[in-house]
């Protein structure tokens, strides 16, 4: 008897989630051409309430997932302050993880930091494709009616602001520099070195039709966030570099002004290559 054609799918479903399979195509093309797992393995997976108290989920904390790295857990929380209008203020928090004990609290900041945030922000948390020493948060004003009569007293309707901080994920391990900077600071003993613990703050405005944030196309080149600024597309490198390090430095005035000295500098060195005619043969000793 002929297998029914219902048990066909069945079989072809199973071919597909073969795990070996799946191993072997990535070793081959270095990617997958789906997800590995169609449901996630009992055995991977944890509830939340298992590995995080119940003090931080009653503190509101919204926990987003893990980094690429996959040794932290990201969540932040929100709080609210009136006083003539409201500020909301805004904190993201990275957590050490380990599958068979609580998560423990490895740095908080605040997002935005100096900025009047006067409405609701939905954030989009981003890492660059290859890059784990750092991360990028933006934030967008949802505009409820609240909010728009807020910001319509506050500044331009036709205008949204744009939130952003860029900011230096936490070291598995401390670096020496950041063991000297602890222990010059009694404050807080787990202060790192300014390239593992730099944080930078910014915002602008864009007009309608408001232009969306894509981190595949915007994020593509490690380092560097291209902005549309609804006016003009501006390319910001974000780096840590030593003096007389260029790094990142995608344009330069003073850079520029060098080349075209060069420029300058090389054509007599350029004419000296051509060949020159051969000396006229002095006379050699009679005899």
């Amino acid at each position: 008897m002929a297998p029914s054609a219902k048990k066909r799918p069945v079989a072809a479903a199973k071919r597909k989630t073969n795990v070996l399979r799946s191993l072997h195509r990535l070793k081959i093309t270095g990617q997958f051409s789906h997800r590995m797992f169609q449901n996630l393995p009992p055995i991977l997976c944890v509830p939340l309430k298992n590995i995080v108290d119940d003090v931080f989920l009653l503190a509101g904390h919204i926990f987003l997932g893990f980094t690429k790295c996959g040794r932290y857990v990201l969540s932040y929380t929100r709080e609210q302050v009136f006083d003539e209008l409201p500020d909301y203020v805004y904190y993201l928090y990275w957590w050490k993880f380990n599958i068979h004990d609580k998560l423990k609290q490895v740095r908080q900041i605040r997002l935005f930091k100096d900025q009047e945030v006067y409405s609701d922000l939905y954030l989009t948390v981003c890492e660059w494709p290859s890059d784990p020493t750092k991360l990028i948060v933006f934030g967008f004003n949802i505009r409820s009616v609240y909010d728009l009569l807020i910001n319509m007293v506050m500044s331009d309707e036709n205008d949204r602001d744009i939130y952003i901080t860029a900011v230096a994920a936490p070291p598995f391990t401390q670096c020496p520099d950041c063991r000297d900077t602890a222990l010059l600071t009694t404050d807080d003993p787990n202060t790192c070195c300014l390239q593992h613990g730099f944080m930078l703050h910014t915002k602008f405005q864009v007009v309608y039709p408001f232009p969306t944030f894509q981190p595949a196309f915007q994020l593509k080149k490690d380092g560097v966030v291209l902005l549309n600024t609804s006016y003009s597309l501006v390319a910001c490198a974000i780096s840590v570099n030593t003096t007389g390090d260029k790094g990142q430095v995608l344009y330069s005035k003073s850079c520029e002004s060098q080349e075209r000295a060069g420029e300058v500098e090389e054509e007599p060195v350029n004419d000296s290559l051509t060949p020159s005619p051969p000396p006229h043969p002095h006379p050699g000793p009679r005899e």
